[in-house]
């Protein structure tokens, strides 16, 4: 697959990087397939080995922190990118056990901001922030994630040239 992935310069995603395939992992380090763009999920239990590899080659990683812990994948490796210079990025995983689609982390947003400035409002407090609108919130979910995948250019707007789905 690597091999494939290579010939065809796409980058590869690898789910459920742990101790428990490291082996594997620099095996594909040795034989030259690993490359920058590389995306690993989890990365539980790593060695300072396998961590080096995949900041050495250009990896990123994702850490899905709540599904790691409610799942028992092990102490999810933050402090460990961080410690071998990975600044990793977070992902949702199985939606099943935490939902994480993009109409309930708009709702979540919403309803939280607004928890948050009635309460003040009700204890008081004179000038409280606004609440956020649903233009806002769903800006929240496509332009700003778009630039901060720096995709602005090619998606996260209703724009002519640009790429979009519609739901």
């Amino acid at each position: 697959i690597f091999g494939f992935a290579r010939e065809a310069g796409v980058h590869t995603v690898c789910h459920g990087i742990a101790d428990r395939n490291e082996p594997n992992l620099m095996a594909l380090g040795r034989a030259g397939l690993l490359m920058p763009g590389d995306e690993y999920i989890h990365c539980t239990h790593l060695s300072d080995e396998a961590w080096a590899l995949i900041r050495d080659t250009g990896g990123h990683v994702s850490l899905s922190i709540p599904i790691e812990m409610t799942m028992g994948h092990g102490m999810p490796g933050i402090l460990d990118a961080l410690e071998h210079g990975v600044r990793p990025s977070l992902s949702s995983d199985v939606d099943v056990t935490m939902a994480q689609d993009s109409f309930t982390q708009m709702r979540s947003a919403l309803t939280l901001q607004r928890l948050l400035v009635l309460q003040r409002a009700r204890n008081g407090e004179q000038n409280p922030p606004p609440l956020l609108t649903c233009r806002e919130v769903l800006e929240f979910a496509t332009i700003e994630g778009a630039r901060c995948a720096g995709l602005e250019a090619k998606c996260g707007t209703l724009t002519p040239g640009k790429d979009a789905d519609i739901v």
